[in-house]
This record gives C-alpha cells, sequence and structure tokens, in this order.
C-alpha cells in the first residue's frame, strides 16, 4: 500500500507531499520495501532535482531500514539521463568500495550505453570487465553494446564472429549494432561480409539508414562486388527507397571497370536520368574498348547535350574507334554534325581535326579544315598546329 500511495503522489508531481509521507513512515520505525524510495529518487530526478535526489538518498540508507540497492540503481539511471554520467561513475565506484554493491544487468546496461554514444571506450571496456568477473549475466542489450564496443575499437573480426554466434548465444542485434557493424566492415575492406550482414538484417525488417547504405554501396563498388550491389539495389527499391542518382553512378562505373559495359549500359538506360560525367566517361572508354564505336559515340553526344563537355583525349577515342569500323567516312561526319547541330564552335572541329590526325587520315582532317571555314568558323592556332600535323 505505502509503495501505490509513493508512486501515485510521484506520478502527480507531488513530491513534497511523498517525501513527507516517507519520512512519516521513518519516523514510526516502519521498514520500507524500497520501491518506494526509488520511485521518489526516479521522479526527483525527472524534475533535474539531483542534489535533493542525492540527499534523500544518503538520508534513507543511513537510516538502515530500507533496502536502497534498487535506489541506487535508479539514481544510477537519473544521472545517465541528465548527462551526469561522471557522477554516476563516481556513485557506483563509491557504493562498490563501501557497500559491495553491484548494480543489476540494466543499469550496467545503461551506463555502459551512454559510455558508447561518448564513445568513452576505456571506461566501458572496464565495466565489461565487471561484469564478467562480478559473474553478472549480460542481456540481449549488453551484448549489443558488446558488438557496438569491439566496432567503435576496430575490431571487425571478433564483432563479426560475435555476429556470426547470435544463434548460439541467443543475441538478436538490433539496429544500432547492425549499423555499426555495416560500417566497420565497409571501412576494414569487408564490403562483401558488410552486406551479408545486411541481407540478414533485412530479413528482420531492418534496413540502414541512408548514410549506411551510400556507404555499403559505395564499398561494394569500390571492391567491384557487382552481384551483391545489383541486390542491394533490389533490396532498396523493394523498400520504396530510391538510391541517390550518385549511387547509380557509381554502380555504373563499377561494372565498366569490371568488363561489364553492356550491363552498365542497360542500368544507364533504365534511369532515363542525367547520369555523372565519370559515369559517361567510363561507359565511353568502355565500348571504345570492345570495338563498339558507335555506341560510344551516341553516349558522346548524349553527354555532350547533357552539358558535360568532352575532353580532346575522350573524343579522339571515339572518333578513332570509328574510323576503324565499316562506313568509316559516314560515322565520322555524322558524328561531327550531331555534336556541331546546336552550336558551331572552333573546338569542337579541333576535336575531329585531332581525331583524323591520330588515325592516320589527313585527307579527312583537310575536309574538316574546308568545312569550318565554309560554316564561318576561323581557325585558331591550334586549328592550324592539328592541320600541319
Amino acid at each position: 500500500t505505502n509503495v501505490i500511495v509513493v508512486k501515485h503522489l510521484c506520478k502527480e508531481r507531488r513530491l513534497e507531499e511523498a517525501e513527507g509521507f516517507l519520512n512519516g513512515l521513518m519516523c514510526r520505525g516502519e521498514e520500507l520495501k524500497g520501491p518506494e524510495v526509488s520511485f521518489l529518487v526516479g521522479a526527483l530526478c525527472e524534475s533535474y532535482r539531483f542534489e535533493r535526489a542525492f540527499e534523500l538518498v544518503k538520508q534513507f540508507g543511513s537510516s538502515g531500514l530500507v533496502p536502497l540497492d534498487h535506489a541506487y540503481g535508479v539514481w544510477i539511471k537519473g544521472l545517465v539521463r541528465g548527462g551526469r554520467v561522471d557522477e554516476a561513475l563516481e556513485f557506483f565506484s563509491q557504493k562498490k568500495d563501501s557497500e559491495g554493491y553491484f548494480p543489476a544487468t540494466v543499469r550496467y546496461n545503461v551506463l555502459i550505453c551512454r559510455l558508447l554514444r561518448e564513445n568513452r571506450l576505456r571506461e566501458v571496456y572496464d565495466l565489461l570487465v565487471d561484469m564478467s568477473e562480478s559473474c553478472i549475466p549480460p542481456d540481449a542489450v549488453t551484448m549489443n553494446a558488446v558488438l557496438c564496443f569491439f566496432c567503435k575499437v576496430g575490431m571487425a573480426d571478433v564483432a563479426l564472429e560475435l555476429y556470426n554466434s547470435r544463434s548460439d548465444l541467443e543475441l538478436s542485434p538490433n539496429h544500432l549494432a547492425c549499423k555499426y557493424l555495416i560500417l566497420t566492415l565497409c571501412w576494414d575492406g569487408g564490403a562483401e561480409e558488410a552486406f551479408k550482414v545486411l541481407r540478414s538484417s533485412a530479413q528482420r525488417s531492418y534496413f540502414p539508414d541512408g548514410r549506411t547504405f551510400c556507404t555499403l554501396a559505395s564499398a561494394l563498388c569500390r571492391e567491384r562486388k557487382i552481384d551483391e550491389m545489383k541486390e542491394l539495389l533490389y533490396l532498396a527499391v523493394g523498400r520504396n527507397i530510391v538510391p541517390p542518382t550518385s549511387m547509380y553512378d557509381k554502380y555504373i562505373s563499377a561494372l565498366c571497370r569490371a568488363g561489364r559495359v553492356e550491363d552498365g549500359y542497360l542500368v544507364h538506360g533504365e534511369l532515363k536520368s542525367v547520369a555523372a560525367k565519370t559515369s559517361y566517361v567510363k561507359m565511353i572508354k568502355g565500348f571504345v574498348k570492345s570495338g563498339r564505336g558507335d555506341t560510344a559515340a551516341r553516349l558522346l553526344v548524349e553527354m555532350n547535350g547533357k552539358g558535360h563537355t568532352p575532353i580532346p583525349r575522350l573524343c579522339r577515342y571515339v572518333i578513332c574507334s570509328l574510323l576503324e569500323m565499316d562506313n568509316s567516312r559516314g560515322r565520322f561526319f555524322n558524328l561531327l554534325e550531331m555534336l556541331t547541330r546546336c552550336q558551331h564552335s572552333c573546338q569542337t572541329y579541333n576535336f575531329f581535326l585531332d581525331g583524323a590526325g591520330h588515325a592516320m587520315k589527313p585527307e579527312l582532317a583537310r575536309e574538316v579544315f574546308e568545312l569550318m571555314q565554309r560554316n564561318g568558323i576561323t581557325p585558331n592556332m591550334c586549328s592550324l598546329i592539328l592541320m600541319m600535323n
């Protein structure tokens, strides 16, 4: 009954009445169970009256009429939630030395999780060792905190081993632990393992936030894990998550580096969006390398139309590739017409002078030189040098 009364008064924030009620019980010499004091201490902490809460803990503790293990735990929790974690650690250490006090697992978890958030890893380690030496059994929250700890100290292999043993340990990794593990594996060169973690987590309805998703996707592209990257994008689309265009650009570049330029071109066609200049360059070089100068030329025109000015060397690759195909002359002048359709510039004609020269087709270069003058473009110094070369 006394517990119910104190709990009711605290819930209504009638804290002075609750304190008076407890003092009355103490004066009558009634032995209290402990939760009465805990409710009042917790309510005072929630009201940021930490000093008064601490005075009550000392007052009731000195009476010898109240078992205060529960109140100590509530006090530690209140301090941590109030951002006074150093005071909580000091109190814990003092009570441990003077009274042999060890908090329950849940209170250890409160301290460990807060210290992890502040990257105070040395103190996290000390508390974990303390739990182990005191034979305090860890629960799921503790194990998730341990997983995060291994990730934060860069022990990705140990964290992964713990994660893979989750069924034996009856561990159910939470979202934060999965996120840390994925990020740590990506930074440690284990993108494939990170993707396996995500895939198994997705089966439990977890999908990472935008930053984690982009980090994993970038790592998969960097390590050329093409099939995993493809599956990752399918997983995202299946959850109505629209990956950023930059992510598709990285995927296209990875496909081209892996020699799968056709697949990259298909992805590019499905997107129908503004691809980055890097993606165009990778695809164009890939098609030139595979002897598909016609497709490379089409991409060059598209790239130019999207506002990405081609560099001379890239144009040279495409032009030389066209001049190695059948109907080379027609393809050559068709590309020139498409690139000059919107704007006649000396630079564009110079690209073709340079390309024809490197393809050992000086007669084509002469035709381009004469064509640019007929179209009212005055050759500049670079045009003259290219023509003489």
